[in-house]
């Protein structure tokens, strides 16, 4: 109830299925009314905020109560005005879920524009294989890290080394590179300390850049002399260096732009964070970033990570020292992929207005 996750029930296996504990099933009484209402009721963000005042249990683990449920009290049209509501919310909801998709195709397209303008021509993949040959002497007294014999991996390493464009390895374009740092808790009043927004690496989202918004930032504590290191410039990137879950290679980079430096006064990133500073003179620094992205996003840093009890940790010499390919028009390709974000981004705005606009004339219909 709190995230709004609920389905009806259809297609199952000989009509009948089974839940866990934490569900609760909603079974209409009587042909009066349509499940399919009920749902988009019980989505309806009003319904939301009112069943988390009525939470129980304890932190981390807190219910809606099935006395809730017994109780709420929601509008009964009449069951053709049902339908009615119903057809208006799936029209709407199949429209927005057709522009989310062509936003999302290009999305998708970023990666296939950058590497056609290197030049590079992804290996087929091959998915099922699961056994590299591996030297004995890599084994003996150190652990291994099977990415680095993905023939994928090792296919795509020398794709780069052998192109003629030019290319640099990242370490020789890097003016500063500086660890982050969690800080302390605002409560804990401390002199010396500066009160800052942190960038987490769970703000890194894959598909624009940060998501900053009001719900998910954090404002912590920095010791001031270790802040004067660690500022936030304009074109700094950050780099995802620890903490990835065991299916989820860690390496994800992010940008920083004018608007993040402008909105918030003063900007740090926690301790699984690493910020590199790009020489503008030997590279477009939002052209590295895109790089650096792609590369990640086809499985290269994958080989430059290591992983200790659960916890991955992206070898930062290794990721220092590979190639970046340095074409001449970084310029245009920065132009084309922000291009590209644009389109996405007001088909994703077209989509919540397709969606807003069916909510508000279902609420006509049963509030008049």
């Amino acid at each position: 109830m709190q995230n709004g996750k609920s389905a009806i029930a259809r297609n199952l296996v000989n009509g009948v299925g089974c839940g866990s504990t934490e569900f609760y099933v909603l079974r209409p009484k009587s042909d009066k009314v349509l499940i399919e209402y009920i749902h988009y009721i019980l989505r309806d963000n009003r319904v939301l905020e009112s069943a988390r005042n009525s939470f129980g249990g304890s932190a981390g683990q807190q219910r809606v109560s099935s006395s809730y449920l017994k109780s709420i009290k929601i509008p009964l049209p009449p069951i053709e005005i049902q339908q009615q509501i119903v057809d208006i919310y799936t029209t709407a909801q199949k429209a927005k879920q057709a522009k989310e998709e062509q936003a999302n195709t290009l999305l998708d397209s970023i990666d296939d524009y950058l590497l056609s303008q290197l030049g590079i021509i992804l290996p087929a993949k091959e998915a099922t294989q699961k056994i590299y040959k591996v030297k004995l002497s890599d084994l003996l007294g150190s652990r291994l890290n099977p990415a680095i014999y993905n023939p994928n991996t090792i296919a795509l390493k020398s794709i780069q080394q052998s192109n003629t464009l030019p290319k640099m390895h990242l370490a020789d374009m890097i003016i500063s590179n500086i660890a982050g740092d969690w800080g302390k808790d605002e409560s804990e009043i401390a002199d010396n300390y500066t009160r800052c927004l942190v960038i987490r690496a769970t703000e890194f989202d894959n598909r624009y850049n940060l998501n900053l918004d009001n719900s998910r930032t954090k404002y912590r504590q920095i010791k001031t002399d270790k802040l004067n290191k660690m500022d936030v410039r304009t074109c700094d990137i950050l780099i995802e260096k620890s903490g990835g879950s065991p299916d989820q290679p860690v390496g994800r980079v992010a940008y920083i732009t004018d608007e993040i430096v402008k909105d918030n006064n003063t900007v740090a990133y926690s301790n699984f964070i690493q910020k590199i500073r790009i020489d503008q003179t030997k590279a477009n620094s939002e052209y590295v970033y895109y790089y650096l992205r792609t590369m990640y996003r086809i499985g290269i840093t994958e080989s430059m990570q290591s992983q200790t009890n659960g916890i991955r940790n992206l070898q930062m010499n290794n990721y220092f020292q590979q190639t970046v390919l340095l074409p001449n028009n970084q310029n245009e390709i920065v132009k084309h992929i922000r291009a590209i974000y644009t389109q996405a981004k007001a088909l994703e705005d077209e989509a919540a207005v397709v969606l807003e606009s069916a909510k508000k004339q279902i609420e006509r219909m049963i509030l008049g």
